[in-house]
């Protein structure tokens, strides 16, 4: 499991209940995982991670900056910490 997904089920482990850890009917994923497989791909459909990064790579836009600072600003995330860490300044 990468990085991100491990963040991820770390942050969710208290909210993510037994249906979550079950697999699919396909039985190819876990259904959190695919479910945040899938968010992934609208972040990058919206213009807030890029497209092109490595494969396990959870690269944020500029665009993606801007809206963690306005949700930041609106009390929307915790902790921005790791991705100042893995985005460089979001102040800028």
């Amino acid at each position: 499991m990468g990085y991100y997904m491990k963040k991820v089920e770390a942050k969710m482990k208290y909210k993510l209940t037994k249906l979550d850890h079950a697999k699919l009917p396909s039985g190819a994923y876990v259904r959190w995982k695919n479910y945040a497989m899938w968010e992934r791909k609208n972040m990058v459909d919206d213009g807030l991670l890029k497209k092109d990064s490595p494969r396990g790579i959870w690269e944020i836009t500029n665009k993606g900056k801007t809206h963690v600072i306005k949700s930041k600003n609106d009390g929307c995330t915790e902790n921005l910490s790791d991705m100042e860490r893995y985005s460089g300044d979001l102040k800028t």
